[in-house]
């Protein structure tokens, strides 16, 4: 899929090559598709104007890369975007950097999950469980924490892992049973 993609384009310049794939790959397959989920599913109907086929196509093949991109160190994403908004929005808007689509897990589990993750990740549970190490996940969210590594897609999961056990397996046996000792049993 990728390779039949990136023939298309082979023409083009590097960047081009790249921002067609993501259109064409990922953002249609992955952000497009959960966008149009989550949109359906609080009855909102959600426009995407910058992604009008002819207009997306121009830009792809006639607005040069510098345009698009200013400066190597750091680059200014959508930058002939900015330029073309410049008397529309305030400064405090164009400034800002291009953002990403996914949920502030990292924000979440410093604030409003703090003290779910320290109770449903705590040593007995995890113990109990005899899924994880207990001290293997306490170094993860002990350095998350410090700051020394983002550990906050690894935190996320070992959190919807253990939500999810509780919902299905805990609901439906009066006792939990770690899988080691349910593997010999």
């Amino acid at each position: 899929m990728h390779r039949a993609a990136f023939e298309r384009v082979g023409h083009a310049d590097f960047l081009n090559q790249m921002l067609y794939l993501d259109t064409k790959i990922f953002m249609t397959s992955l952000n497009l598709t959960y966008n149009d989920k989550m949109s359906m599913a609080s009855s909102v109907e959600v426009r995407v104007p910058f992604l009008d086929r002819e207009l997306a196509e121009f830009v792809a093949w006639n607005v040069p890369p510098a345009s698009k991109l200013k400066g190597f160190f750091r680059p200014v994403t959508k930058h002939i975007l900015r330029k073309a908004m410049r008397d529309v929005l305030p400064s405090e808007v164009l400034r800002q950097p291009k953002s990403s689509f996914a949920a502030p897990i990292d924000y979440w589990l410093a604030h409003e999950l703090r003290e779910m993750a320290d109770e449903l990740l705590s040593d007995s549970r995890l113990r109990r469980r005899g899924l994880f190490s207990p001290q293997a996940v306490r170094r993860f969210i002990s350095e998350h924490r410090s700051g020394a590594q983002d550990w906050s897609m690894q935190i996320w999961q070992f959190l919807t892992l253990e939500l999810w056990m509780q919902s299905f397996l805990d609901a439906t046996s009066s006792r939990v049973i770690p899988v080691r000792q349910a593997a010999t049993a």
